[in-house]
């Protein structure tokens, strides 16, 4: 008997990328839905592993695919007279489902709601489909013709969805002209997916009618329009409504409020990166860009800032999870370029300047506790006058702002010798870290290159931390240093220089250790033998750390046993600033750990494997 992971496997091998889905439904059964999409064995087989009856969500645009989404009888005959009327007699590899029929092409194209007929949906670009295999109340979604033929998406279709088709359009003010734009669109699906995870839904009885009409609302100034809206809403938040919206109940929600909301269509919509510098006016480029032999070698040399860390006027990327400690460490790094003392790093700035310490939140602790512990540990007076600048961070998706920032820099008395931004969320916000990059490092080097300054940008890892930085491979591309931060407990960090553009990576990453003064943390750098040493009798993987653990748990026979998950809660409780998506990170790498240890040093507190392990502490032997 064929299983969904079978099924799911199956599809990746044709080069498709799959993702959980819920048990009898269509919601997804991952906190990004179609954006954890992948080819990846190893994660696929994990997912079904959590439930083998999970159903499989298939993502068709990085498959180089768009399926049609007849619905019913009335979508099968609309696509029926659409393929008549435009002399489509090609066939291609078809899905039966519980309600009608998916058509699947080669081809690319945004999703839409019946752009092209009305029960005929499109399902490409920012969407997904329920894929062969699943099963929603009994009936299995099944290929007509495992063997069939995948045609290419015909001209037909892509010409009707391009000239708007038979969509009803609303005829009211626009106030952008990229509707439907994929930045907004991620936009309204991130608002939607918190929304959902606060419980924050329609409920009947509770203002649920008011509440979705808000909601909609938001998604109508978000630049979408009726048919996107309705989509979105079917996928992530309708479901979770108690009860749920009917189809026709919902369409009829969305259209009253397109037709009577008083904004101008996408009025508080994201502009494009073209949008944005529209206006930016760049240094005046040399005569010539290409530089003669003569010309190149009275180019200086590369400088640095702070020997095999920071180079003078470059771009620099710090990368490090929650709780990694790093914006002390480069508040630790600006303090010291400001006043020419030694780093944690253990190493003196080559030059010492002004610096600007940029942030959008946490900038009382900066400015008050975190700097005057500094100065108090630096045996300095934290009152005394220095050339350190604090301030709000620039936001990349506002060109007024960013210039406002370059200027207000440049107006500094000196040279600024470093521009720390905390963090890139902060300063993308509201844009898509991995759609959006541009912009980012557009603003970076105008900072560098107008300022003649060292920018370094404090920024998160990914969901899994072995991939880099959170965004993809355009943030380390994209800076000329990139260094990785680690936490290794009992407040010690390693820093390791992953990539120096003009010159060569220090082997061994540096190591420091942070102390209490007053109500804050300083970094003092050690060797490497004090830092090993310090990370063995803080390791809380250690044995007598779990069996610490497992006892306040009351765990004491197979009676009180946990699972593995269950476990990592209580050994890494969720920080008192800790935002939920790290503090599940921290979770889902404990868990890792976790399973690997159970088979080594933990085995006599671990019975079983995989998802089936539970943990006790072992019985006492009389």
């Amino acid at each position: 008997m064929t299983t969904k992971l079978d099924a799911a496997l199956e599809l990746t091998s044709f080069g498709w990328p799959v993702f959980p889905v819920v048990e009898n439904g269509k919601k997804p059964a991952c906190a990004h839905g179609f954006l954890e999409a992948t080819l990846d064995v190893a994660r696929i087989t994990a997912w079904w592993a959590e439930n083998p009856n999970y159903n499989i969500g298939l993502s068709p645009d990085p498959a180089g695919l768009v399926v049609l989404d007849l619905d019913g009888e009335v979508g099968k005959a609309n696509w029926e007279k659409f393929s008549t009327d435009n002399n489509l007699k090609e066939t291609t590899w078809t899905v039966q489902t519980p309600h009608g029929f998916h058509l699947y092409f080669e081809g690319s194209l945004p999703s839409s709601v019946c752009k092209l007929a009305d029960k005929v949906d499109i399902r490409g670009r920012g969407g997904y489909v329920v894929a062969p295999g699943s099963i929603i109340d009994g009936v299995e979604y099944v290929p007509l013709d495992p063997d069939a033929t995948l045609a290419t998406l015909p001209g037909a279709i892509l010409d009707a969805v391009l000239a708007g088709a038979t969509e009803s359009h609303h005829p009211i003010e626009t106030g952008t002209t990229d509707l439907d734009a994929e930045r907004n669109r991620n936009r309204a699906r991130n608002r939607l997916l918190d929304m959902v995870g606060s419980g924050d839904i329609a409920r009947a009885g509770h203002g649920g009618n008011d509440l979705s009409y808000r909601v909609i609302a938001a998604i109508r100034d978000m630049g979408l329009t009726p048919g996107v809206s309705r989509e979105l809403l079917e996928e992530i938040w309708n479901p979770a409504c108690i009860p749920p919206w009917s189809k026709d109940e919902l369409t009829t929600l969305v259209d009253n409020v397109y037709n009577h909301a008083q904004n101008a269509l996408g009025a508080k919509a994201l502009p494009s990166g073209a949008e944005v510098f529209e206006n930016v006016v760049l240094p005046a480029k040399p005569k010539n860009r290409f530089m003669t032999v003569a010309e190149m070698a009275t180019m200086p040399d590369p400088v640095y800032l702070l020997q095999d860390v920071l180079m003078e006027q470059s771009s620099a990327l710090f990368v490090g999870a929650w709780k990694s400690y790093k914006s002390f460490l480069a508040l630790d790094m600006a303090l010291c370029i400001a006043t020419g003392e030694t780093t944690a790093l253990g190493i003196k700035p080559a030059r010492v300047g002004p610096v600007i310490y940029s942030c959008r939140e946490g900038m009382a602790g900066i400015a008050k506790s975190r700097r005057r512990a500094w100065c108090v540990a630096h045996n300095m007076d934290p009152d005394a006058p220095m050339p350190f600048f604090l301030g709000p961070s620039p936001l990349a998706r506002d060109v007024g702002d960013c210039n406002q920032f370059i200027t207000d820099a440049g107006a500094i008395a000196g040279k600024p010798a470093l521009i720390v931004i905390d963090t890139v969320a902060r300063t993308m916000a509201g844009l898509d870290e991995t759609r959006d990059v541009a912009l980012l490092l557009e603003l970076t080097d105008r900072i560098v290159g107008e300022l003649d300054t060292c920018a370094l940008l404090l920024h998160h890892f990914g969901h899994d931390t072995t991939r880099g930085a959170r965004g993809g491979t355009a943030f380390p591309a994209g800076f000329d240093t990139v260094l990785y931060g680690e936490s290794k407990g009992a407040r010690r960090v390693e820093i390791k220089v992953e990539k120096m553009k003009d010159a060569e990576e220090r082997a061994a990453p540096f190591t420091m250790q942070g102390r209490k003064v007053g109500t804050s943390l300083v970094f003092y750098p050690t060797t490497s033998a004090e830092h090993i040493a310090g990370i063995a009798a803080a390791d809380p993987f250690a044995r007598e750390a779990v069996g610490a653990v497992l006892e306040t748990m009351n765990c004491y026979d197979t009676e009180g046993q946990v699972s593995t998950s269950v476990l990592a809660g209580h050994m890494f409780p969720i920080g008192t600033d800790e935002q939920p998506e790290e503090h599940q990170i921290r979770l889902d790498n404990a868990v890792k750990t976790l399973d690997r240890l159970a088979r080594t040093k933990l085995n006599t507190y671990c019975v079983n494997s995989g998802t089936g392990a539970r943990w006790h502490l072992p019985p006492v032997q009389w």
